[in-house]
């Protein structure tokens, strides 16, 4: 931080560590409270079926995620990022034309969890299976997407095993919370720009 570099710190967050997060949020405030440079975030862990690892129910694990959020943000450990203005052009790295994962003996594939059987191409050859590669980049919709107000701004990828149940409970609410807060951030800056005018 000293010399400018960016740090980012992710909370990984489930039922079992959840009260060592909201300490470990003093720890760090106590360290880094202020400083320029440092981006503190939470995340739910998963299981592969995509369920939110122990908690006694969705919500449960919502709330938690949410309180530790805002904790973050009254440390000054994170800020409220701003209201994304440009067009979603894909979910994550496994869609992404400008991201590949290599593997230890140079095998590459789209994704992280598909390293085995999900093989793309070689560091050894410029050849990549074209094929395989498109079909990272289909999307699937659920029920529950036609009213949801995060659609069109979310993307659910049809061969990813985190989203295979459709959209957890939880993420949802944590998303329209944090697109909540951005849009009470947007007002406020837009109002204070007009006072400033006036």
């Amino acid at each position: 931080v000293d010399l400018g570099i960016n740090i980012s710190i992710r909370l990984n967050m489930d039922s079992k560590n959840a009260d060592d997060l909201f300490r470990l949020a003093d720890e760090l405030s106590s360290h880094f409270r202020g400083r320029k440079g440092i981006h503190t975030y939470v995340q739910l862990l998963q299981e592969v079926t995509g369920k939110i690892c122990a908690f006694s129910s969705e919500q449960h694990a919502a709330e938690e995620c949410i309180e530790l959020t805002n904790k973050l943000v009254e440390q000054g450990l994170t800020t409220i990022p701003k209201l994304n203005r440009d067009l979603i052009t894909n979910r994550c790295m496994a869609d992404n034309d400008a991201c590949e994962v290599i593997a230890p003996d140079g095998k590459i594939c789209r994704c992280e969890h598909y390293k085995e059987s999900e093989i793309v191409g070689s560091i050894y050859s410029d050849e990549r299976n074209q094929d395989l590669i498109d079909t990272w980049k289909e999307y699937v919709a659920f029920p529950e997407c036609k009213d949801c107000v995060l659609y069109p701004r979310c993307y659910i990828l049809k061969k990813c095993d985190w989203s295979a149940k459709g959209c957890p409970e939880s993420m949802r609410t944590i998303k329209i919370e944090r697109m909540k807060r951005q849009i009470l951030v947007a007002f406020r800056e837009s109002a204070q720009s007009l006072v400033q005018e006036e």
